[in-house]
Formats: C-alpha cells, structure tokens, sequence
C-alpha cells in the first residue's frame, strides 16, 4: 500500500524496527524512513547516449564474370549517465545515517559529508571493420556454371569506461566536498568502515578478430550442382596460443535438379523437384563460457590501507582446453507442385557435437572446486517435415507455413509419386 485511506503517502520502516528508527530520529539522525511516491522526485538518473556509424564500399569489375569488393564500417559510441541521489532520497539518507555515530558529549560525528550522492561514469567504444571480397560468376555454353567467392575481414574493437563518485552534492551550487576514501569511521553499529574507492580506476579493452573464408558452386547442365565453403577464423584472446585461438572449418553439398530431367519435364503438376546432401564441420572457441587457456588476473585498483595494486586471479590456466565442434549430415528434398503454389520441404539430419565445455569438479585444495574442460558430446538425429502455401485468385489469397506435419507431407509425397512415370 502506497497510501493511507486518508491519500497520505506511507512510511516504510525498512533498517530497523519503528521504535528504533523513532529513537534515532530523536537523537537528530536523518528521517530513516521509506517512501516509495517521494523517492520518484529525489533519485535521478539522466543518460546522454550518441551513436555514429559510417559505411563506405567500393566495387570494380575486373572482367565480365571477374569483380572485386572492398568495404568498411567505422561506429563510434558515447555514453554519459548521471545519478544523483539528493539528500531527501532515501538511499542517500540511509548511507549517511550509517556513517553517523554520537561522541561521548552527545554530539553527531558524521563519517561523510551531508549533502546527496553524485555519481557520474563515461564510456566510450569504436568498432571498425574492412572487408575485401573477389567474386566470381562465370558461365561457359550454358552447360557449365562457376560461382566462387573469397575474402578476407579484419575487425577491431576499442572500449574505455571510468566513473566517478561526489559526497556532500549542492544540487543549487554543483558543489561538492573532499573526502578520504581511506579513512575509517565509527559507523551506527560496533564497529569502523571507510568510504571507499571502488572507481579509481580507468577500464580499457581491445579485441581484434581476423577471418579468411571462402565459398564455391560448380552446376553442371542446370542439374546438378557441387558446392564447398571453408573458413578460418582468428582473434586476440589473451594468452592463448594461435593454435588454440584458430582453426579451419568447412561444408560441402551436393543438388540434383531432378525437374530438369527429360523424365520428368512433361509432369505440369511438379514444377519444382530437388534432391540435396551436405556435410560439414563447425565450431565455437571456448571464451563464452568463461573458459581460458590462460590466467586471467583482473586488477580491480588500490588497496584503501597499503595503497598497494589489488588484483584477483578469476580463472586459472588450463591447457587442456580446445574448440567445441559440431559435425552435421543433412539428406533432404524440396518439392514444389502446381507452379509452386505448393511447397513441401522433407529433411533428414543426424548431427554430433564433441568437445562440449563442463563445468567439472575440481582440487579445492588448488583454489578452485570447478574447473571448465571439453568432457561433454552430444548426438542427434531427426527428421524435419514442412509446407508452405500460396494460393492466390482474383481478389481472394491464402497463405500458410504449417511445421511438423508430419503424416499430411508423407501422403503428398506419395501422392506425388505416384504421378511421376517410370
């Protein structure tokens, strides 16, 4: 309940019970109560945020079936955000209560400043990107067909975030007081803190990605057709080896037009039969999952008393780990019936990850009681089965992309069959 049956806004007593907080406020702490209405006009975050981006490609064609591409993408980002919390807030209100204590002549010792919280923090980011392709698209008498394309992309990411946060803030003045962070307090309970830096530090990272790939189509007699594709990929992952970092994987396919066969040209009925096989190898570096092959030490800034670096080890090296791959077969027909106003898709796939990163147990006595390594596969097989439609006269059409049904397909394909001469 927000408000009382009088439509005044209502108190939560949320630190301690309400006699407690009564005695605090008597003693001349801040009001220590929660008003969920007031705190709409005394928290306010304000977030400026622009965006650039910028394309620019070039083509030229080399000969008639011969062309080269070159393209690039520049995007820029800038963040601001501002939070204030003013002295009225409740969380502004809280923290300063806590920091407060009464000396031995009955006086408020307050730890920080009176005044709202102000916190401001930056960010930046750019990401680039230059793509060069070579495309290829040759025909020979009609008989032959080649499509190749080969390219190589270079990717660069850059991002810069720090913060910043003022104690004792005159929203009226944009004035604001000095405070040590590294010096204790008596807080409201039996013991000391100290405000604190936990934004003393300029947070930068750099990730850079190169990939080569490649894909190519040989059709012969406009029937049968021949297709490979092959790609490698590359990025900066810290510490990794480039063994570790990269590796090639690849497909290939085969398609028989079978409508184009002189067996079948005189069925009107069918105007579209295709019979397709592909294989291929893929896979996903372990860097999703918080796996590394390396140590990741994150430097999180000084440390309050000694002044010294701080810094934590989150993953321990692990030498053990390598790509997630997925092998893939996949049999399937495309059919199409009455000038394709009818459409039946039937696929057969069997499919089998290896590698897969778990999370294991682990020594605790080295640390750490889990530790991810390549300990999981997976194997699945299925068959798929579909139909489109798009039936269209005069001012009248129907649309209709029906999945799994499974037995109506089956009695089309039979009944499709059994049109086809032998």
């Amino acid at each position: 309940m927000l408000k009382d049956g009088n439509g005044n806004n209502v108190n939560r007593y949320l630190r301690f019970r309400p006699e407690v907080i009564d005695d605090f406020t008597d003693k001349g702490y801040l009001p220590w109560t929660y008003n969920a209405i007031d705190e709409l006009n005394y928290s306010n975050v304000l977030n400026n945020e622009n965006l650039i981006r910028l394309n620019a490609s070039l083509k030229a064609r080399i000969l008639d079936w011969l062309s080269f591409n070159l393209s690039g993408t520049y995007q820029t980002n800038i963040s601001d955000v501002e939070n204030e919390d003013e002295l009225q807030s409740y969380a502004t209100r809280d923290r300063l209560n806590r920091a407060t204590s009464i000396s031995s002549n009955g006086r408020l010792v307050h730890g920080i400043p009176l005044g709202g919280i102000y916190r401001t923090s930056d960010a930046k980011s750019k990401d680039y990107s230059v793509r060069g392709q070579i495309n290829v698209n040759k025909i020979w008498n009609n008989i032959h067909s080649l499509n190749i394309i080969a390219g190589s992309e270079m990717r660069e990411t850059k991002s810069k975030n720090y913060s910043n946060t003022l104690y004792g803030f005159d929203d009226d003045t944009y004035l604001s007081q000095v405070v040590n962070p590294t010096e204790y307090y008596q807080t409201v309970f039996p013991w000391e803190e100290q405000i604190g830096s936990y934004d003393n530090a300029v947070r930068n990272s750099k990730k850079r990605y190169l990939s080569y790939y490649s894909n190519a189509g040989y059709t012969f007699l406009n029937r049968y057709t021949a297709s490979a594709s092959i790609r490698y990929d590359d990025n900066s992952i810290q510490g990794a080896k480039r063994k570790d970092r990269a590796r090639p994987f690849w497909s290939a396919g085969l398609r028989w037009n079978i409508k184009k066969e002189a067996f079948l040209e005189a069925v009107k009925v069918i105007s579209n039969l295709n019979l397709r096989f592909s294989y291929g190898i893929g896979g996903s570096i372990p860097t999703t999952s918080g796996a590394f092959n390396s140590t990741i030490i994150t430097i999180t800034g000084n440390d309050n008393v000694t002044n010294r670096t701080l810094a934590s080890i989150i993953r321990p090296a692990n030498d053990k780990l390598s790509w997630e791959t997925t092998k893939q077969f996949n049999a399937g027909v495309d059919l199409g019936l009455f000038k394709n106003s009818v459409n039946l898709n039937f696929d057969i796939y069997t499919k089998k990850s290896s590698g897969i990163l778990y999370n294991m147990p682990f020594n605790g006595t080295y640390g750490y009681s889990n530790l991810m390594y390549n300990a999981a596969s997976l194997y699945n097989h299925g068959v798929e089965l579909g139909i489109q439609t798009a039936l269209s006269k005069n001012n009248f059409s129907w649309n209709s992309n029906p999945k799994s049904r499974q037995a109506f397909c089956i009695i089309c394909l039979l009944m499709v069959l059994m049109v086809i001469p032998i």
